[in-house]
């Protein structure tokens, strides 16, 4: 008898975590679970090539309600730039923070989820300059797609970053 209840606790749980981006869920209903359950499918080293550009994030868990990732971009061995990227609950809402280096936390930007749909998850900041929303789309375990878009200087402009994991 405790064996079945067992398994059925672990189905019941297994459902949960692998319902949770394979169909549209309001960003409430995201912050009910754990963060580090809903985002897991991130963790790990990754790795985007664009001739001679390349492009790295790796994210770790730092407790059930925040993901810390770096992130930057080399060309040749030079640094085009780098980031650490929050990825947290807090007062009620999933924000992802970009803090590039020297910035202050208490001036970094913050793009709130906005909505995830079919493993795609929406960030968005629409007073923010450029760019105005971050996605995240799981493709497979072992490939992400993300972009940055928004309106720079009165243009639609968007940046893809096609991740592979290392």
């Amino acid at each position: 008898m405790k064996l079945r209840i067992k398994l059925l606790i672990a189905a019941a749980a297994f459902f949960l975590v692998a319902g949770c981006g394979s169909t549209k869920q309001s960003p409430d209903q995201l912050s009910n679970l754990k963060l580090a359950t809903t985002f897991n499918w991130l963790l790990g080293q990754w790795e985007a090539k664009a001739g001679e550009t390349n492009f790295y994030e790796s994210w770790n868990i730092l407790d059930d309600s925040t993901l810390k990732a770096f992130s930057f971009m080399l060309k040749g061995n030079d640094t085009l730039f780098s980031e650490n990227i929050t990825l947290a609950y807090r007062m009620g809402k999933i924000e992802y923070i970009p803090l590039f280096p020297g910035e202050k936390p208490e001036d970094a930007v913050r793009f709130v989820l906005i909505d995830s749909t079919q493993h795609v998850f929406v960030f968005e900041n629409k007073s923010h300059d450029f760019p105005q929303r971050i996605v995240y789309k799981a493709i497979s375990q072992d490939s992400v797609l993300a972009w940055i878009e928004g309106n720079e200087k009165g243009k639609f402009r968007k940046e893809e970053f096609k991740l592979a994991r290392k």
